[in-house]
């Protein structure tokens, strides 16, 4: 019996990680799914073997709660969600205090990671293309629009286009711990990607959303293209992640793909891929539990469609 923990299953990604693991797994794996909500507000609680209710994974009492919780019940695989439950893990892992495996990528990766400032300079090390960065207090106006967004942000919060002086200089005044990017053009391409936690198989497709509602990806293409692949891994083994994580690709001043962003961690959009043979999300935990990740994947032979529904459960 193989037990596993998830964090965050209200997440979008986080019941992407469960529905993906129970195609693959038989009866004898249990799955433990926390959230920071009552048991009756977390729709994922309804497929999960048992429910835990823990704090956010930036409260005091969060590590104490985590680990009592891995412990009590002989956690085999920890698989964190959230980028802040990550970090969290990243560093009882490092500090040799998590009682088990877990997805969490290195604390030096995700510091790394975490900061697209740093994420610029290690790319640009590794001949990895990606667009010019630089601190937005230390910018000089150059005369062309700039793309200006949170240093260590995710998604789309807080970013916006500074197309003309003054308006760089009123975001130097107001804003703090920002960067400047240069501007990329469509489309956005997410490339998903995997690494064995030995080494011996790496893979990456590719996915296009289609529509997005509420920050949701509800409509994709999956597809492969071997350039982007290529990136992908090569960004991957030099940032030295592990498991499964994506990454944001737009075209360049030359119609060059330039990596935008990059999350060590499967996304909510994973599960679009998972749909058609490209099991991203429970790919990492299920190399930790010892199977052999590549029967995990078929690359797609031509573009395939993923349409995406909601779910009712009744909870209470």
């Amino acid at each position: 019996m193989a037990n596993i923990h998830i964090g965050a299953i209200g997440s979008g990604t986080g019941y992407g990680i469960i529905t993906s693991l129970q195609e693959q797994l038989d009866s004898n794996v249990k799955i433990f799914g926390a959230d920071i909500f009552d048991k009756h507000l977390v729709a994922s609680s309804a497929v999960v073997d048992e429910f835990i209710k823990l704090p956010l994974a930036t409260d005091d009492n969060f590590t104490e709660q985590l680990l009592e919780a891995l412990n009590k019940n002989n956690i085999d695989v920890y698989a964190p969600v959230v980028d802040a439950e990550i970090a969290v893990a990243a560093k009882l892992n490092e500090q040799g205090l998590l009682p088990c495996k877990t997805t969490a990528s290195s604390v030096q990766t995700l510091d790394i990671c975490n900061d697209k400032l740093k994420t610029f300079e290690v790319l640009s090390k590794h001949n990895i293309p990606t667009p010019l960065t630089w601190d937005l207090q230390q910018y000089k106006w150059q005369g062309d629009a700039v793309l200006l967004k949170p240093k260590s942000g995710f998604g789309s919060k807080g970013v916006f286009v500074a197309d003309n002086e003054s308006m760089l200089n009123k975001a130097q005044t107001e804003l703090q711990n920002y960067v400047v990017q240069q501007l990329c053009t469509q489309p956005e391409i997410t490339s998903e990607g995997f690494i064995s936690y030995n080494n011996d198989f790496a893979i990456s497709t590719q996915r296009e959303r289609l529509e997005v509602k509420s920050g949701v990806c509800v409509k994709a293409r999956v597809f492969y293209d071997k350039e982007i692949e290529g990136i992908t891994i090569k960004l991957g083994k030099a940032l030295n992640i592990k498991g499964s994580y994506c990454i944001q690709l737009m075209r360049g001043q030359n119609n060059n793909w330039l990596v935008t962003d990059v999350n060590p961690r499967p996304g909510a959009g994973s599960r679009l891929s998972a749909a058609v043979g490209l099991n991203y999300p429970a790919a990492g935990v299920m190399d930790l539990l010892g199977h052999d990740p590549s029967k995990l994947f078929v690359k797609p032979s031509k573009d395939r469609y993923v349409a995406r529904q909601y779910r009712e459960f009744v909870l209470n």
